[in-house]
C-alpha cells in the first residue's frame, strides 16, 4: 500500500510539472465566428476599433483541424448594381505560439486567383479569448490592422 501511495504521488508530481499543451488555443478556436470589427494598431498596440460594415458579412468556421470562411459585402457600381460576388475558402489550420496558420485548399474563383500565385499559407498573429479573437498583422514599426471576431457558437 505504501508503494502504491508513493507511486501515485510521484506520478502526480511528474504530471503537474509537465509543460502546458499548446493545443488549448486550437481547441479554443473551434466554433463559428462572426467578424464584428477592424482594429487599427500603432506601436504594436490596439489604437482604434471600427465596427464592421453592417452591409457586409464575414464568418469563419473552425473544427479540430479544418477551417472555412465565407465573406460577402456590398460594392455598388454607378448603376447601383452590387458587384461584390463574395468569396469563400477552406483548408486546414494550426495555432503555434501567438500565430495562426491557415493552409488553403479550395475556394471561389477570385479566391483561387490569390492562391494560384503560390501563396497558399495565410499567417497572422492571433489574440484569443473565450468569446472573441483578433487576427492581425503588423509591420516593422508596429503599425497594422486586425480583424475582430465574436464567437457565434
Amino acid at each position: 500500500m505504501k508503494k502504491l501511495m508513493i507511486t501515485t504521488v510521484v506520478a502526480l508530481a511528474i504530471h503537474a510539472c509537465a509543460p502546458p499543451q499548446t493545443a488549448s488555443k486550437t481547441l479554443g478556436l473551434q466554433g463559428v465566428w462572426n467578424r464584428i470589427g477592424t482594429i487599427n494598431y500603432e506601436d504594436g498596440k490596439p489604437k482604434d476599433t471600427v465596427l464592421f460594415d453592417v452591409k457586409s458579412k464575414q464568418l469563419k468556421f473552425y473544427t479540430t483541424e479544418n477551417f472555412m470562411f465565407v465573406a460577402n459585402g456590398e460594392w455598388l457600381d454607378s448603376l447601383g448594381v452590387d458587384r461584390n460576388i463574395g468569396f469563400a475558402g477552406n483548408g486546414t489550420y494550426e495555432v503555434k505560439n501567438d500565430s495562426l496558420f491557415e493552409y488553403m485548399s479550395f475556394g471561389t474563383d477570385n479566391y483561387l486567383k490569390w492562391i494560384e500565385g503560390g501563396d497558399k499559407t495565410y499567417r497572422v498573429k492571433i489574440s484569443l479569448s473565450e468569446n472573441h479573437y483578433t487576427q492581425y498583422g503588423l509591420n516593422s514599426l508596429g503599425k497594422g490592422m486586425g480583424e475582430l471576431y465574436k464567437r457565434v457558437e
